[in-house]
């Protein structure tokens, strides 16, 4: 009897993300809101400094704050954790996370600046000196930290209930503790960027027989377009893919697993039997480590935490 071929890891992914895709495009859709509102604010402020570079980027900064919303759906659908309810699950992200994100985007974004104006500089320098190009190098490995970084925090901020200091501590601790997913976040993401780009390289070469104003807005709007609908929660839905697993077994002390051997039921029955127990059985759930991580309405909660949050609202009910 010919045994079943067992999927890979990419395989995995590329089911559950077509499988999901419109779930993806709604919740991007959502985003798509504050991000066209930081758009506007980014480009009136062009308007008044010289530097592009230093103002487009802030567009990340202005809709930092919604953007937590983006990555717990991503990380719910890439999961198989996702119930229904985006619009609430959407806004109560954002509710409980928008400060922390806006920090984070904020500090992202010196990181950026530091490293681009660094490497500028060295480059104009450098002529032929190579230690200069050393210096590039090393300006390069942490442009690269950085990044790492990134896909870590804002995946951290919604999923686990930490200080700032212990999100970032353990985010840079993930940039290369856990690299080899990171680089598949980064090829996975790239592979996208390329599929859904190219028709903008199509677009540019019609600049040869169409006048520059019309393939400027055509390129524009095809560009807004995909960005509006997909790019954002897509590639949220991939570090989530990746990088999750390993993040709960190294925040929670959870078993760690490979993607594609993570089933859909066990984030759902780890909610489920919290929910039992927090609604129905207090004493139960004051039984155990009172530092153990679990599982309650979208982000990992200390035992002790998450008692306390119940016994607030059993009072406040008998008020």
């Amino acid at each position: 009897m010919t045994e079943i071929r067992k999927k890979l890891g990419f395989e995995v992914l590329l089911e559950n993300f077509f499988l999901n895709l419109g779930r993806l495009v709604l919740t991007n859709l959502i985003f798509a809101v504050p991000v066209a509102v930081a758009v506007i604010i980014t480009y009136g402020l062009s308007m008044l400094l010289p530097e592009p570079i230093l103002v487009f980027p802030l567009v990340a900064v202005f809709a930092a704050p919604f953007y937590p919303g983006v990555v717990t759906l991503s990380r719910d659908i890439a999961t198989g954790a996702y119930s229904g309810g985006m619009l609430r699950t959407y806004i109560g992200s954002v509710k409980d996370n928008w400060f922390r994100s806006l920090i984070t985007s904020i500090v992202l974004y010196g990181a950026f600046v530091l490293c681009y104006f660094s490497i500028t500089v060295y480059s104009i320098i450098a002529n032929g000196y190579w230690l200069i190009y050393l210096f590039i190098f090393v300006v390069a490995l942490i442009a690269l930290f950085f990044l790492f970084f990134s896909y870590a925090v804002y995946l951290m901020i919604v999923s686990f209930d930490l200080k700032m200091k212990d999100i970032f501590k353990n985010s840079a601790l993930m940039t290369f503790g856990e690299i080899k997913q990171n680089f598949f976040i980064t090829f996975a993401c790239v592979l996208f960027l390329a599929v859904v780009l190219m028709p903008a390289l199509f677009i540019l070469h019609l600049s040869n027989v169409m006048p520059s104003v019309i393939v400027s807005v055509l390129l524009f709007t095809y560009l807004g377009l995909v960005f509006a609908t997909i790019i954002p929660a897509s590639c949220s839905f991939f570090v989530s893919y990746y990088l999750y697993p390993n993040m709960r077994s190294v925040i929670a002390g959870e078993r760690g697993t490979d993607p594609e051997e993570e089933t859909n039921t066990s984030v759902k029955v780890i909610s489920e039997q919290i929910r039992t127990s927090a609604d129905e059985d207090m004493e139960a759930l004051c039984q155990g480590d009172p530092d153990e991580y679990i599982f309650y309405n979208g982000k990992m909660l200390k035992r002790s935490t998450l008692v306390s949050i119940m016994e607030e609202k059993k009072e406040d009910k008998n008020a």
